[in-house]
């Protein structure tokens, strides 16, 4: 990992927990409603960016993106969405250092470092 990897992942982070909420609000009012071509695109553009930085911790193997069809629902993107979450969790786990503070040994004190080369 590098510096730019990390403001990747802040960057990618923050919009994929942006579009989890916004489906959030769509599929509670209408979850079979099908996802215009627009958004299924910005959906694509997001978990393209994503994959291409977390790799091999994927949620699904198989899984590139939605294809364009009138068949994808408001509940199937927030289900991968939310899947999209749980495997940047756990690619931020697994580079990143936390170390306790010297002073208090309060869980809030704890430090997150992410493991760069540079």
């Amino acid at each position: 990992m590098t510096k730019k990897d990390v403001e990747l992942y802040d960057k990618l982070h923050g919009q994929l927990m942006t579009m989890k909420t916004q489906f959030e609000a769509l599929s509670k009012k209408n979850p079979n409603y099908v996802v215009n071509e627009f958004k299924i695109g910005l959906v694509n553009i997001l978990l393209t960016d994503i994959n291409g930085l977390i790799g091999g911790y994927k949620p699904f193997p198989n899984f590139e993106q939605f294809e364009n069809s009138p068949k994808v629902f408001n509940s199937d993107v927030l289900l991968v969405l939310a899947h999209y979450l749980t495997a940047m969790n756990r690619f931020k786990g697994v580079n990143i250092t936390i170390e306790k503070s010297p002073i208090n040994t309060d869980w809030m004190d704890m430090t997150e470092t992410w493991n760069t080369e540079d």
